[in-house]
């Protein structure tokens, strides 16, 4: 049995498993109406932050974060990132290295103060809502945190990144064995 947790770009109160800590709820832009959340690419150097507020408890099985996105931003120099924590958000890593598809398709420069200068990241211009999905794993029988994280140098400015139909599943794995 497969269970989710899904967030379309709302903050209703029966929907509180993320918090925003910048930008706003777009409700021009999204993957499904009617919302989806959003952060403007900014021309001065920015950290802006959408994570989950309370910790998400994986269990054993197969687990995985998918999402659509839509960004605009100045290439190679603005761009998001997807991160995990697992100590309840002192610290965050990169999940990068666990996207299978939908991944990041460019390296930020350096020396312009983004925050996220030198990492990979998505940056540029997807055109349309494109769909990124996490293995997740690595983190089975363990609470975690999410977050999208968005950064900008002190330059030129974009439009900005929507991120649309969030979802954490956990899908349990069958084995099935026969001897025909």
């Amino acid at each position: 049995m497969a269970s989710a947790t899904r967030s379309r770009g709302e903050l209703a109160p029966s929907n509180q498993r993320l918090i925003q800590r910048c930008g706003s709820v777009s409700t021009t832009q999204s993957q499904s109406a009617p919302n989806s959340f959003f952060t403007p690419d900014a021309a001065v150097a920015s950290d802006q932050k959408l994570e989950t507020a309370a910790g998400i408890s994986l269990g054993n099985n197969q687990n995985s974060l998918s999402f659509y996105h839509k960004y605009v931003s100045q290439a190679g120099f603005d761009g998001g990132v997807v991160e995990v924590s697992t100590d309840n958000g002192t610290t965050w890593n990169d999940l990068g290295q666990k996207i299978v598809s939908g991944y990041y398709n460019s390296k930020l420069a350096s020396g312009t103060n983004n925050p996220l200068a030198l990492r990979s990241a998505w940056s540029g211009n997807s055109n349309n809502f494109v769909r990124s999905t996490v293995d997740l794993s690595a983190y089975a029988n363990q609470n975690i945190k999410l977050r999208f994280r968005f950064g900008s140098n002190n330059s030129v400015a974009g439009t900005g990144w929507n991120v649309d139909d969030i979802v954490v599943k956990n899908e349990a794995v069958v084995n099935i064995r026969t001897n025909l």
